[in-house]
């Protein structure tokens, strides 16, 4: 499936509070809207055993949207 939009989001396990609320507020924002179909979030979390830049780079692999 191609979405619209993928949201990518790099993070640590050390902060998976913030992170929770965050994806929370974002599906809550998506779901209301209607956008189930036209946007995806993809995720990356780890313990710093990956740099930032891989991260990003896995996830835009990972990345099926039209704009990211």
């Amino acid at each position: 499936m191609t979405y619209l939009l993928s949201i990518l989001i790099p993070s640590l396990t050390e902060r998976v509070d913030v992170f929770a609320k965050l994806i929370n507020h974002l599906e809550k924002q998506i779901k209301e809207n209607d956008l189930d179909k036209k946007i995806q979030i993809i995720s990356h979390i780890d313990n710093r055993s990956i740099p930032l830049h891989m991260k990003r780079n896995n996830l835009q692999k990972r990345a099926t949207g039209k704009y990211f």
